[in-house]
């Protein structure tokens, strides 16, 4: 099953894989926790975040944009570009180095 990037670093974000899924597929619980994930006030969802933060839409976004968005579900105070930048690239640099199971 194929997936977009950002669907895949927020679903290694989130923990789930398949064998949580319990007959559940896997693609559902992505959608669902994705459109449903706070990115801070009053931002509901990976698009909404990805046109509040980059104006444009998150099939557009780089590996690095995707990445950055998929740490603040995390933390949404903490890692608010609104506040600095500095948590939110270290949070981004750590998704990125996060190893993916195969």
């Amino acid at each position: 099953m194929k997936r977009s990037l950002l669907a895949g670093i927020l679903l290694l974000v989130a923990g789930f894989s398949s064998s949580h899924a319990q007959g559940i597929e896997e693609q559902k619980i992505l959608e669902q926790y994705i459109n449903r994930v706070s990115f801070g006030p009053g931002l509901r969802g990976v698009e909404a975040a990805s046109r509040f933060y980059f104006d444009k839409p998150s099939i557009d976004l780089s590996l690095a944009e995707a990445a950055a968005l998929a740490g603040i579900p995390r933390g949404p105070a903490v890692y608010d570009p609104a506040r600095g930048t500095s948590r939110l690239l270290h949070r981004r640099d750590r998704v990125l180095d996060t190893p993916r199971d195969a």
